[in-house]
């Protein structure tokens, strides 16, 4: 197959329309979040060109569906989209905690998949803070038409969690909406997009259904290294520990160097991760909170792994008790060593630049010490001399 292996905030927005651009007939949208104006406007040349644009999204995202999203949908819907939400429904069974997948099948042959919403920190445009998300785009047939599948054994509005957008909007109308205004800051662009013509075994990951067993049994079969790059991590599930920490622990103890970074933003409450930070280290698993703002960033949003630097897991799966068991989740996993250390590249900037702050802060610290004490030597000897004097 084609892969294109990019992240964000280097490479996301231009690489995510660009493969949008060359849609020519259908284009399937699951994602838990839309509101970026820019994928806006690439959709609504699409729908004038005569594209099949069907978009499912979740209609109880936390904090709410925000304006700027509900204005967008209608817009598309106006233009001629087929737009579906996944709700509660008033009598009847809901079949996922949340319907947080964030994929896209284009003319059944391409699929873009990741970590990212598409909203304007999944995806920031030039000069604009994002998150670090990490996303892939894959030509290939027999997988287009599995997540095609996917999407329409979800968005089936015969279910009774699926209504249209007019029917979850009802009468309200978002014509004048603000756009939301995006965080301004120099952005570096590390990391190009990799495009490259290869062999590759691409499986499949789906929560509920194989995400908690396809991820075990990744890091069970570690020989070298274990890359991880998440939101959170959850040290446990209800009063169990999460599945997923024990292999983690197994494969450190059998020599395997297992790093582990994971979100740490001041203006959320951090206490999980510092919880699950706490007990990997303890058993030996290197662990790193990095603040965004290090790096540059709005979050740490990626829901990524990379094993021996030939496996690589892209997905919107955090590793908590709800993404894995209970929301309806979408991601891949590649064995292919050119794709995997791409990420790994990624994840070792990361990495390295946190451990490159944090000493350049601690020599900084070490200069103020060094000055205040020579201060008050010389303070010291100048009282000393002036009492002599007196």
């Amino acid at each position: 197959g084609v892969f294109s292996a990019f992240v964000s905030p280097d490479s996301g927005l231009p690489t995510l329309l660009n493969e949008l651009r060359k849609t020519r007939e259908t284009l399937l949208l699951n994602v838990y979040e839309i509101s970026n104006p820019l994928i806006e406007k690439t959709l609504e040349k699409l729908l004038s060109k005569g594209v099949d644009v069907k978009i499912l999204v979740e209609g109880n995202p936390v904090g709410g569906i925000s304006v700027e999203e509900k204005r967008m949908l209608q817009n598309l819907w106006e233009k001629g989209a087929k737009i579906y939400v996944m709700t509660q429904p008033m009598n009847g069974y809901r079949r996922y905690g949340f319907n947080h997948a964030k994929y896209a099948v284009m003319d059944n042959k391409t699929l873009v998949v990741g970590s990212a919403n598409w909203d304007e920190t999944g995806f920031p445009g030039n000069n604009s803070k994002g998150n670090r998300e990490w996303i892939i785009g894959i030509k290939n047939q027999t997988l287009a038409y599995y997540f095609t599948k996917v999407f329409f054994d979800d968005c089936n509005p015969g279910r009774s969690d699926v209504v249209t957008l007019n029917e979850f909007c009802g009468e309200e109308t978002f014509a004048n909406a603000s756009f939301f205004t995006q965080q301004h800051g120099f952005q570096e662009k590390t990391f190009e997009t990799f495009c490259v013509e290869t062999n590759a075994t691409v499986t499949p990951v789906l929560s509920p259904d194989t995400s908690r067993e396809i991820i075990t049994n990744l890091i069970g079969s570690a020989r070298e290294k274990i890359y991880i790059e998440q939101l959170y991590m959850y040290l446990k599930w209800g009063d169990r520990i999460n599945p997923v920490i024990p292999p983690l622990v197994n494969a450190s103890m059998r020599g395997v160097d297992v790093r582990v970074i994971l979100n740490f933003n001041p203006e959320y409450d951090n206490t999980r991760n510092i919880e699950t930070k706490n007990y990997l280290e303890e058993q030996g698993v290197k662990v790193r909170l990095i603040s965004p703002s290090e790096l540059n960033l709005v979050d740490i949003h990626t829901k990524g792994m990379i094993v021996d630097n030939k496996s690589v897991l892209i997905s919107s799966i955090n590793w908590n008790e709800q993404s894995i068991n209970k929301n309806r989740e979408a991601g891949v996993v590649v064995i292919n060593h050119d794709l995997a250390e791409y990420y790994a590249k990624v994840f070792l900037h990361d990495w390295r630049t946190h451990l490159e702050k944090k000493e350049k802060g601690l020599q900084g610290y070490k200069n103020q010490v060094f000055i205040l004490t020579l201060f008050l030597i010389v303070s010291i000897l100048i009282i000393r001399d002036w009492r002599q004097r007196g």
